[in-house]
């Protein structure tokens, strides 16, 4: 039997280590071998489990994720391969679809050394609650308290306080934040 070079080159796993020494762009000019859907997050600056979700989102909708996408779970693995030759084509699509799923990795500031509170809320964004102990005039885990509250009577904390949570961590929306801490007053 003559086996095709070619082909078996492009089931080869591909080296996670020189994956992540390349840019977004030169990961994405690869046309050949295969990833761990983790490594290839890291590379393509992804949350973890954002190609999982993305396949099983996909899958409920009876796609074939792994011949559609490049994406899937390979015979009895539990791991997420992706084809790169498949993937990399198909990439302006994958995107697409995980924005419409809200999968993006969540940006958020780290405040300046020196900066107080006010200085955060002007310059507005997107902050972790950790990083804001000792900035402001509560501590973060009344905060944490108060967001707790807000749910059990019904309301959006993230509306009335601009305080979240994205999985396990808090987070702080400074826009809605700094109006309802501007209402506080110190008893």
């Amino acid at each position: 039997m003559v086996r095709d070079e070619k082909r078996d080159d492009e089931y080869l796993l591909s080296d996670p280590q020189k994956i992540k020494e390349l840019s977004i762009e030169e990961i994405l000019a690869l046309n050949e071998g295969m990833l761990n859907a983790s490594d290839l997050e890291d590379g393509l600056k992804l949350k973890k489990g954002t190609l999982r979700k993305f396949t099983q989102a996909q899958e409920s909708h009876g796609v074939d994720t792994y011949k559609e996408y490049g994406i899937g779970r390979v015979s009895l693995s539990n791991r997420y391969l992706v084809r790169l030759s498949t993937f990399t084509r198909m990439w302006d699509t994958i995107s697409e679809k995980i924005k419409e799923l809200g999968l993006t990795r969540v940006r958020f500031k780290v405040p300046a050394e020196g900066s107080n509170i006010w200085d955060l809320i002007e310059e507005g964004g997107i902050f972790k609650l950790s990083r804001l102990e000792g900035k402001m005039m509560f501590k973060v885990r009344a905060l944490k308290h108060r967001y707790y509250e807000l749910l059990a009577a019904g309301k959006d904390p993230r509306k009335e306080l601009g305080l979240y949570k994205d999985g396990k961590l808090f987070l702080v929306d400074m826009e809605r934040f700094g109006a309802w801490y501007r209402r506080q007053k110190v008893k």
